[in-house]
């Protein structure tokens, strides 16, 4: 089964889920870098809580798949600090 039978129509998002989603612009279809959730007042984006300015069209569960940009925290470590 290829990744592409995955994709759900976006009526059927869940709420308040992260969820990878696929969006159109002129160009056609593309999938977002990011995770989203669909809440009562819209799409956000997963980790910033930002609404997002595209509108989707198809979605998909994350099961585990990061794309790579997400790798890395947003959020540096803290500084150990050093024993004297």
């Amino acid at each position: 089964m290829s990744s592409s039978d995955n994709w759900r129509p976006i009526a059927n998002a869940p709420l308040n889920t992260s969820v990878w989603l696929q969006c159109r612009d002129n160009f056609g279809l593309f999938e977002l870098r990011f995770s989203a959730k669909r809440t009562e007042h819209g799409w956000i984006n997963a980790q910033t809580g930002r609404p997002l300015e595209v509108q989707p069209e198809m979605w998909r569960s994350i099961n585990g798949r990061v794309p790579q940009r997400q790798k890395q925290s947003f959020y540096p470590k803290p500084a150990r600090m050093a024993r004297g």
